[in-house]
């Protein structure tokens, strides 16, 4: 049947059961609508397509989300005897221009009203009837065009025609398996192939009445399927998991067929939902490309994606399913290496019993050739699926297509030793992956397909944005560009929080009501997700290393920090948490007892947890004597970290090291009193001091586990914070020949960096923290990624008043004194005259005023001269005259290696300093 060739009405009318009275429900969700008066909403929706120029033929673009708006535009169209090209709300507008520009459609109807919720079925949703000035000619013989899922790749267009479509519902009711009395309940996207058909055009079709959840979280999900008595339900694995995970024993009676489709449904799923409900899981097959092809109703073939439906011819060839197909699906309809003279290959494997049951083994595009040998990808992820400790699976190939790797979501410890010899048992050695990683989670689309692309083709295109956005924080298209990435891997708080980036850093309102469209696309995902605070410390990535050149700045810049609403300060030393995983938590291979666990955290941090100690200054740098009293203590409650820690851990049976940091820190800061919500920002972590000059090695594995890790250096000018440590040392009783000399050699090193780190480390002045405090600080702000709070401007660890430590002046926050100081009674001008000379390309790549002079040879004979710090230093030693000698040596050394090095190629001075010429633009 064309529909070029029959009336206009005709496909209209034959879609809507005509024996359904107009007083019967034909929908229900947070309203009832009739048929009586659905066909009203139709009729009144076609004549507005009718004034809008819309005319039998046109190809409209059809955009609106999920709604009784949805559902009534579209039968207008076809009852105007036009074509609908069906688009996901959920694209982002460049994604949409593509499409309109590339397949041509007449007219484009979009959501014009943002405010209601995406994800959630809505009665009236207001829109916008556009009439495009490029469109091209269409095939007039489509009703409906798609578009295919993009699981591997760019969605390709779809054709089909009224013959078709009301062929699959003719197909689905060639048994009266579903009847008018059902009660039918649809969790699939209306504008995905198995949404439309089951959901929404098989059930009007049938004269039954169609029902929506108010929301797409479990309990929503399982009130309705009670209250409302549904009797058929329609959803992809994920829905049926989720159910079946919901805790209870109450029975659903009513229900008699569950049918799932979209993706293979795992065993496991259909028997944790059977043993839950007692309903069996029946699984339809079929492809946008085909429409419906097979059908489990009753769910008695769990292996099984059912028996081929009447009119439907498929057969093997070469393992592959071929379903016959009278033209290519694909637009433009041209010859396509998928369709050839009446077959259309569905990219699955798999083989037909005699009964006529299907069964697939995989896609066709999941066959590679491996040293010569073919290799089923999927096949083996079948198989890793059925190791007892994995959770799922993705097979691919390597980046450079040479050999297989898997990765996998584990549910237990297991080591990969262990998973190999598993697998050479199971399968033959070509096919064992020679590559395993572990991850949390593996990628899926939107509607919940895994994504199969090598998941470190996804990480090189997340790390070159990242690399920029080290650059430019606030770059807009950065922060929505990464953020679409992270939103199409189903890692939506990581999605949100870079939306609400780019809504506080643009100036367009455009772009901010955009932005505000993906926040609300977020928010409702985020409500189906149903977060556990596992998922939130998991998604505690963004770490920041505060450590001072000097002394003083690492503890005031981590006190402004402290009352941010946005971040997480717990004085756990980051070095110190890795170690003691690798020291206790390792070895048993993450099983050990949580208890035991918490208990050797206690150990490794007897000063944070010191409750009924008295600690002595200086040991913590003024902890001790916090509040506006100096009479309180840094502490955090044993008992409220213990629950926190048990609580976040209570669904990890493994704690790889990344978890365990995250889990710990999180923990430590509820324990502190805190409260965060990871809906809205993703908190970051505060790490003190983790980069220092000797811990490479340290800074390589925090970078290593947190690949955007931020190292922030606090500087001084080079020659005051060098008589400040000078004197802290001689009035602390820790004047020595080796400290003397190692705060000598510290003076000439650069901040400790490495050619991976560079991008990713910034310098602060702590003159302009003092004297400009809200403009730098500010300016962290846009570099941490966090909003601007006036808790920045207050000094506080745990919420008290932190007053510095009691070796030193006693000052809280901002002062002038600190920095004012000259040390005269340290070094005379002679001194700072020779230190600064030595010191030019520090002084100038820091941007401090210092003397221009510089002449090696000469410099060398002025340091003849002894230092005025040196009579000092002298009153503690037995032979104050090494001094001078040792001084001398030392000086001569690193003034030749400094000049050898020269001015050129010098890393250390090569990161970015976010001080003066930045913070005087952000104060104009």
């Amino acid at each position: 049947m064309l529909l070029s060739s029959v009336n206009k009405q005709a496909f209209y009318q034959a879609l809507i059961s005509n024996t359904a009275e107009p007083s019967r429900l034909a929908m229900k969700f947070s309203s009832s609508v009739t048929y009586g008066q659905l066909f009203e909403e139709i009729e009144s929706g076609r004549l507005r397509l009718s004034e809008a120029g819309v005319k039998e033929g046109d190809l409209i673009a059809l955009q609106v989300k999920s709604s009784l708006t949805f559902v009534y535009l579209l039968f207008a169209i076809w009852k105007q005897g036009a074509q609908a090209m069906l688009l996901d709300s959920r694209l982002k507008r460049t994604e949409t221009e593509a499409l309109l520009q590339e397949y041509g459609p007449h007219y484009h109807i979009c959501s014009a009203d943002q405010s209601h919720p995406l994800a959630s079925f809505t009665e009236e949703v207001s829109f916008e009837i556009v009439k495009l000035q490029h469109s091209k000619d269409c095939e007039p013989e489509n009703v409906l065009q798609l578009f295919t899922s993009g699981s591997t790749g760019k969605p390709k267009a779809i054709g089909r025609t009224a013959e078709a479509i009301l062929g699959d519902l003719h197909k689905l009711t060639a048994e009266p398996l579903l009847s008018r009395d059902d009660r039918v309940l649809a969790l699939s996207p209306l504008t995905h192939t198995f949404g439309l058909l089951n959901g929404l055009l098989l059930t009007l079709f049938t004269g039954a009445c169609l029902y929506f959840p108010r929301s797409h979280q479990s309990q929503s999900i399982l009130q309705t399927l009670r209250e409302e008595k549904i009797s058929v339900m329609y959803g992809v694995p994920f829905h049926y998991k989720l159910l079946g995970q919901v805790p209870g024993t109450e029975s659903l009676p009513e229900l008699k067929h569950a049918i799932s489709a979209g993706e293979a449904l795992s065993l496991e799923v259909y028997q944790a939902f059977h043993d839950r409900f007692g309903v069996r899981i029946g699984q339809q097959y079929g492809t946008s490309e085909t429409g419906v092809l097979t059908m489990d109703w009753d769910g008695k073939n769990p292996e099984s994606v059912g028996r081929l439906l009447p009119g439907v011819s498929l057969r093997i060839k070469n393992n592959e399913v071929l379903a016959a197909l009278p033209e290519s699906p694909y637009l433009p309809r041209i010859v396509n290496e998928r369709w050839s003279e009446g077959w259309f290959n569905t990219s699955d494997t798999g083989s037909i019993n005699e009964e006529q049951l299907l069964y697939l083994a995989g896609r066709t595009d999941s066959i590679k050739i491996i040293g010569g040998l073919k290799v089923n990808l999927q096949e083996i992820e079948l198989k890793l699926k059925h190791h007892p400790k994995i959770r799922d699976a993705l097979v691919c190939l390597s980046e450079d297509n040479e050999i297989i790797e898997a990765h996998v979501e584990l549910q237990e410890s297991l080591q990969e030793s262990s998973l190999l010899e598993w697998c050479r048992e199971q399968m033959a050695d070509y096919k064992v992956p020679r590559r395993f990683f572990w991850t949390s989670k593996l990628p899926r689309t939107s509607t919940g397909k895994l994504i199969r692309i090598n998941p470190h083709l996804l990480k090189h295109e997340e790390e070159r944005l990242q690399k920029q956005l080290y650059q430019e924080p606030q770059k807009v298209s950065l922060l929505l560009e990464l953020g679409a990435l992270y939103e199409k891997q189903g890692r939506l708080l990581e999605a949100g929080d870079l939306y609400r980036r780019a809504k506080r850093s643009t100036v367009s309102s455009e772009t901010r009501l955009r932005i505000e469209e993906d926040l609300t696309r977020i928010h409702i995902l985020m409500e189906r997700a149903a977060f556990t605070k596992r998922d939130y410390a998991a998604s505690l990535n963004k770490v920041v290393s505060i450590y001072c050149y000097g002394r003083s700045g690492t503890h005031l810049m981590k006190s402004l920090l402290d009352g941010h609403p946005n971040i997480i300060l717990t004085m756990l030393n980051g070095m110190e948490i890795f170690k003691l995983w690798q020291s206790t938590i390792k070895p048993s291979e993450g099983s050990m007892d949580k208890e035991e666990i918490v208990e050797a955290i206690f150990q490794t941090f007897p000063d944070e947890f010191n409750e009924g100690c008295i600690l002595e200054e200086p040991k913590q740098n003024g902890m001790c004597a916090l509040g506006e009293g100096r009479d309180q203590i840094f502490t955090i409650e044993r008992i409220r970290f213990k629950k926190e820690f048990l609580e976040i851990t209570e669904t990890s049976d493994l704690m790889d090291r990344t978890f365990f940091y995250q889990a710990v820190q999180l923990a430590a800061s509820c324990a502190l009193g805190r409260a965060y919500d990871f809906t809205s920002e993703l908190p970051v972590i505060i790490e003190g001091g983790i980069h220092f000059a000797t811990s490479v090695a340290e800074t390589e594995q925090l970078i290593e586990l947190f690949p955007y890790a931020k190292l922030f250096h606090m500087i001084r000018n080079p020659v005051i914070a060098f008589a400040s440590a000078l004197n802290y040392q001689l009035h602390a009783g820790k004047a020595s020949i080796y400290n003397l000399c190692f705060q000598l050699q510290a003076l000439f090193h650069g901040i400790p960096v490495a050619a991976r780190w560079a991008d990713r480390t910034y310098l602060v002045k702590l003159e302009d923290l003092h004297v400009k405090p809200e403009a730098t600080l500010e300016l962290i702000c846009k570099h941490l990624g966090i909003e601007w709070n006036e808790s920045l401007l207050h000094s506080t660890f745990g919420g008290m008043k932190w007053w510095n430590s009691l070796s030193s002046e006693v000052v809280s926050g901002f002062n002038t004194r600190t920095i004012s100081k000259s040390y005269d009674e340290l070094l005379s001008s002679f001194d700072k005259f020779r230190l600064e000379s030595m010191l030019r390309i520090k002084y100038q790549a820091w941007g401090y005023s210092g003397h221009d002079y510089y002449n090696y040879d000469n410099l060398r004979e002025l340091l003849a001269f002894p230092f005025k710090f040196e009579k000092q230093y002298g009153e503690f030693l037995e032979n104050p005259a090494i001094i001078r000698t040792m001084v001398h040596r030392l000086c001569m050394k690193l003034l030749a290696e400094e000049h050898e090095l020269g001015d050129t190629d010098r890393l250390e001075y090569q990161v970015q300093l976010l001080s003066e010429r930045q913070v005087e633009n952000a104060v104009r």
